[in-house]
């Protein structure tokens, strides 16, 4: 009696990565932006319902009350011509809400309809946040201030770090810049595959929001980062892209990583086309990097039942193979019997009178 063995083809899975667009060259726009850096002294802001001091390189802020308030000095720039609100903030408030109004000369004075309200951190650590001032980010987390592209001049922001009293929020710097939607998109500028296991393709993204050129450098730089990667958009042939937020995110300079599983089977056979693009949290949306993934898919083999023969009886059988990606599969045999052929995928074997046994060739 013959038994059966299979033989496992081995597939190779290729993957061929383009190579992520430069980013485009542009100059810095003519803007009058703002940074206060609290290096020595609170740098004119001012303050109510708080003790606040200039500690440690920061503005120190103490709540009072539940209604704690921080102004900057006076300023003028057009709404329509700054972006976003940048900061590295600390926070051991009992509340997590940090609310931003402005004074400007087409709404006037502080006002409610003029605020947005975010969520941040009270972990009692630096976070490097970005807040969009005229946005368009879907993503509710990353929403413009109300009215702010028709504000005209504004003249004065206010920040309050909490709602309630205690803890202290600190602010390491604060700054109103101009990024311009078009020249500073995010980039996706690494795609590598980390490795492949059974037919599995693993493909590595690494995106960052480079800064424009031109900013000034200082320890601590605001100027020196982008408004950060927030998610990430992939597409496989075409189809409707799938946002998702990065598996890990370097706060200090803006850079994030993904990391895509793509498990055998799950891509047709052959070329597949995987588009990869990344947001910044201003709801900037940077240039598609394509990357190939052949995807192969192993060989299946098929054999026939155990065969009983007699000695000195010819016995005859088929073996096939098929290949998904519709790839041409050889076909080999080992541990065969003495005197048994095997050839086009067809066993041919007589046995002697002296051979009865089991014998388990391997396809």
């Amino acid at each position: 009696m013959t038994g059966r063995n299979l033989h496992v083809y081995l597939c190779l899975v290729l993957l061929t990565i383009a190579i992520a667009a430069a980013r485009p060259s542009s100059a810095e726009p003519t803007a009058t932006n703002y940074t206060w850096l609290f290096t020595s002294t609170v740098d004119s802001w001012t303050w109510s319902n708080a003790n606040c001091s200039a500690l440690n390189g920061a503005l120190h802020i103490v709540p009072t009350t539940s209604d704690p308030q921080t102004k900057s000095p006076t300023i003028s720039f057009a709404a329509t011509s700054h972006d976003y609100l940048r900061t590295n903030i600390r926070s051991s408030s009992s509340d997590n809400h940090f609310q931003i109004y402005y004074a400007s000369t087409g709404h006037g004075s502080f006002a409610e309809a003029n605020s947005q309200t975010y969520l941040i951190a009270t972990d009692n650590v630096y976070h490097y946040a970005t807040f969009p001032l005229a946005g368009s980010n879907p993503d509710a987390q990353y929403q413009q201030v109300p009215r702010w592209l028709n504000a005209g001049t504004v003249t004065q922001l206010r920040l309050d770090p909490a709602r309630a009293s205690g803890g202290a929020i600190d602010y390491d710097f604060v700054a109103v810049r101009q990024d311009g939607d078009a020249p500073y998109p995010p980039v996706v500028d690494g795609v590598s595959p980390s490795g492949w296991t059974s037919g599995a393709i693993t493909v590595t993204v690494h995106g960052d929001d480079p800064p424009p050129t031109g900013f000034p450098v200082g320890s601590p730089n605001p100027d020196a980062y982008g408004s950060g990667v927030a998610d990430f958009g992939y597409s496989i042939n075409g189809a409707p892209v799938v946002w998702t937020q990065f598996d890990n995110y370097d706060q200090f300079n803006g850079t994030a990583y993904l990391t895509l599983t793509f498990p055998a089977g799950s891509l047709p056979p052959g070329a597949n086309t995987l588009a990869i693009q990344s947001r910044d949290r201003c709801g900037r949306v940077g240039t598609v990097t394509s990357t190939t993934l052949y995807f192969n898919n192993p060989p299946v083999i098929s054999c026939p039942g155990p065969q009983l023969g007699s000695e000195g009886v010819h016995i005859a059988f088929q073996v096939t193979a098929s290949d998904p990606d519709g790839n041409g599969v050889p076909i080999s045999a080992t541990s065969m019997p003495s005197g048994s052929g095997f050839s086009s995928g067809q066993f041919d074997w007589t046995p002697t009178y002296s051979q009865a046994g089991d014998y388990s060739p391997m396809f």
